[in-house]
């Protein structure tokens, strides 16, 4: 399903999108408190391009490392994060959604308190497993069907 390479952290994001010319180094001094916020929006507004500023300052004072801002300001980098091209999205979604069904099937016939305390560790265990994994893959609370 995935057409864009596996970013194996926010570095090689930012390589991707430095890459496609979609990153701007902003290396002049500016405030954390209001500057950026400004400068992040008016970036947002107009479907902008990621933004490192390479010299965040707060009260005066240097940051201790760059701040990254609007990485997420357009739904094509959005669908990029996924490892996806934006038409590829909607059936990422369906997938997801799909994945829904026989989860909740398969619990809805697993007794989790059960009497015997061995086998209901083992159960709870088995339950917090699953919703640490699905919780790295999406926010399920939000599909519906």
């Amino acid at each position: 399903m995935r057409s864009l390479p596996v970013f194996a952290d926010l570095r090689g994001f930012l390589a991707h999108m430095a890459a496609a010319g979609d990153l701007a180094r902003i290396s002049e001094p500016v405030d954390l408190q209001h500057e950026m916020t400004a400068v992040q929006l008016a970036a947002l507004r107009a479907r902008g391009p990621v933004l490192r500023f390479d010299a965040a300052r707060q009260g005066g004072k240097a940051a201790a490392m760059p701040v990254i801002a609007n990485l997420f300001g357009t739904p094509e980098r959005v669908a990029a994060g996924l490892g996806l091209t934006l038409d590829q999205v909607p059936a990422f979604g369906e997938f997801l959604a799909a994945l829904r069904s026989p989860v909740d099937a398969f619990f809805v016939g697993v007794l989790v308190n059960s009497d015997v305390p061995a086998e209901r560790d083992n159960r709870l265990r088995l339950l917090q497993q699953v919703q640490s994994a699905m919780g790295r893959v999406a926010d399920f609370s939000l599909v519906t069907g």
